[in-house]
């Protein structure tokens, strides 16, 4: 059964005055601008737009590896009214795919897999034209034309989800096969595409011979020292206390979304991966400074441009950007000739961005709870990192 609980004024700061955490240190606070520090511009935003109701989760700001600044809002469990901190576990939505690229690089550098294979080379069953003209490439950079519109249109919801590791991950491999040819020639076009990060995941695991899950855990969040990151199942969301449970406000209420049994079993290649503002500094800092994660070309293969983004919505913008690309599971931007890199996520009852300043050493590190807009704190930064 699907919880709620009324909206006030308590509940939305979730004790907040109670669980903000600031972190500074000698190498980090000091050395950066006082817009970026604990009691600048950019801390009393994260603080004005909790108040007000419109944010929930916890937010980082790191120089060349050191905490500049950690703070946590509102409430993890509002049946408990368990508040977030800074080591909350929260999900990632697409921020996921940033994984699954990786894993992918890591195979292709040691000369598993190439770009430009065939995905029928490495996944049965599939369309014949999908085995035979997609490729690797083209899956990472979502030009594939490969994948379903969305499952569900307003007011209908997706059918009760598989229970079991096995069973969620069969469910989808057995949907995606049943998939028809892409729609446009691959590599003609940019369309996003969950379905098509998915497929990465199974050409990880066959390429691997490791289950998609276990490949990313030894070969990604281990080295990169990511203790609380992971795929935890529905169970683990709804009853540990690590975790941040997701919530959507509907009717003057907010419903937990991990408690419906429409909420996935564990999440996959392209979205559910959980982690905390901490673990993703240091993903940022192991995938572009330290080398642990992939040789320095590589790494700067997956995290420059590949293909032009989409123009923004008129009517949600987004943070700012001069530019926009997609990489391989980054997206990537150009602001006042600064290069950004990192992914943003979003769904019911979450809201997720990470951005990575390699030019400059900094990554800023925004999760929530909530399907909040997040795009003012992530376009601050922005702003003032590059300033």
């Amino acid at each position: 059964m699907t919880s709620t609980r009324p909206l006030s004024r308590r509940s939305v700061l979730g004790g907040a005055g109670a669980v903000v955490v600031g972190a500074a240190t000698a190498s980090g606070s000091e050395a950066a601008p006082e817009v970026l520090r604990p009691g600048g511009r950019f801390d009393r935003l994260v603080e004005e737009r909790a108040a007000a109701g419109r944010f929930s989760g916890a937010v980082r700001l790191a120089h060349r590896g050191r905490a500049v600044l950690t703070r946590s809002y509102g409430p993890a469990n509002r049946d408990t009214d368990r508040p977030n901190r800074a080591d909350t576990r929260f999900d990632l939505a697409s921020m996921t795919k940033q994984f699954t690229a990786v894993a992918v690089a890591q195979l292709v550098q040691r000369a598993h897999l190439r770009l430009d294979d065939p995905v029928g080379e490495y996944v049965s069953g599939l369309d014949p034209a999908v085995a035979a003209t997609v490729t690797v490439h083209h899956l990472l950079t979502h030009t594939s034309g490969f994948g379903r519109p969305p499952l569900q249109g307003p007011g209908e919801e997706p059918p009760p989800a598989p229970v079991g590791v096995d069973e969620t991950w069969e469910a989808r491999m057995e949907l995606l096969r049943s998939l028809p040819a892409p729609d446009f020639a691959p590599g003609s076009r940019h369309r996003y595409s969950n379905d098509g990060f998915f497929l990465l995941g199974a050409v990880v695991a066959a390429v691997s011979g490791t289950a998609y899950h276990e490949y990313v855990a030894d070969h990604v969040f281990r080295p990169a020292k990511l203790r609380d990151t992971g795929f935890p199942t529905v169970r683990q969301l709804r009853e540990d206390d690590r975790w941040a449970r997701l919530y959507e406000p509907r009717d003057g209420a907010f419903t937990d979304v991990t408690a419906s049994d429409r909420f996935r079993y564990i999440g996959g290649p392209d979205e559910g991966a959980t982690s905390t503002v901490a673990d993703l500094a240091r993903f940022a800092t192991a995938l572009t400074d330290d080398d642990v994660l992939l040789e320095p070309a590589y790494a700067h293969l997956v995290t420059s441009p590949k293909v032009l983004a989409p123009p923004p919505s008129p009517d949600r913008p987004g943070p700012p950007r001069d530019h926009g690309f997609y990489g391989y599971g980054h997206s990537c931007s150009i602001l006042r000739g600064r290069r950004i890199h990192g992914h943003s996520g979003s769904g019911p009852g979450r809201t997720t961005n990470l951005d990575v300043f390699p030019d400059l050493g900094w990554a800023c590190v925004v999760l929530s709870n909530h399907h909040d807009d997040i795009d003012p704190i992530v376009g601050l930064a922005r702003e003032l990192v590059t300033a």
